[in-house]
């Protein structure tokens, strides 16, 4: 649930978060950062299948696809990078992620029929409105980013327990946990 809203949030703020950690002069980065943050979230999504299937004995199988998704990214690495620089290792990477998480995902869906579809839609909701909201807070300082850091956390948080995804025993474990 939390890897989509980061992965965003970093995405649409990669310059102003780049240019607030490093200076203006890494700015450049700031359009692969905004790739690689979205690349992200499908190496969660690869990370969790692949632990699933490796858990119920697909070892090999889940090494395969591993060393697909190596062998496309080096591919892509070859082919993008001498175009487009660092943003194209970094969609190399994100397309390699996306492949792998892909196949990862359906082997574990045609092996267990379990995919938490409502969930995913609603996160997908929650992160559709945080990003709007978020595009009503301009950045042009720390102080403001850091703002707009904590509107999108409120909103996607509020959003969530709209659509009732997060449910008060959530909290509680929350608390407890820090309690």
């Amino acid at each position: 649930l939390f890897i989509l809203p980061v992965s965003f949030a970093v995405s649409v703020t990669a310059q102003p978060l780049i240019t607030a950690i490093y200076g203006g002069e890494y700015v450049p980065g700031s359009e692969s950062l905004a790739i690689l943050a979205l690349a992200y979230i499908f190496f969660a999504l690869f990370s969790i299948s692949a632990t699933i299937l490796v858990a119920s004995g697909n070892t090999k199988r889940t090494f395969a696809i591993g060393l697909f998704a190596l062998l496309l990214d080096i591919a892509l690495n070859y082919l993008l990078v001498p175009l487009y620089g660092m943003n194209g290792a970094a969609i190399a990477t994100l397309v390699s992620m996306f492949a792998a998480a892909v196949i990862l995902t359906v082997l574990v869906f045609a092996k267990f029929k379990v995919f938490p579809l409502k969930s995913v839609l609603k996160a997908v909701v929650a992160v559709a409105v945080m990003l709007v909201a978020a595009s009503f807070f301009p950045v042009q300082d720390f102080l403001s980013l850091v703002v707009k850091y904590l509107v999108m956390i409120v909103v996607y948080l509020f959003v969530l327990f709209a659509l009732r995804e997060i449910k008060e025993t959530d909290f509680d474990v929350l608390k407890n946990a820090f309690a």
